[in-house]
């Protein structure tokens, strides 16, 4: 039994889409501001 989930679990594993990660960080001045504000509000 352990075997039949392992193998599952490696399928599953092989059907999965590696993309690339975009930096959140943006040097757009607004969208600092915007989120320098945004983490004040939720403070």
């Amino acid at each position: 039994m352990l075997l039949a989930n392992k193998e599952a679990v490696m399928t599953a594993l092989d059907t999965l889409n590696f993309v690339a990660f975009n930096s959140l960080a943006n040097n757009n001045p607004i969208v600092v501001r915007r989120c320098k504000l945004i983490a004040k509000i939720d403070d």
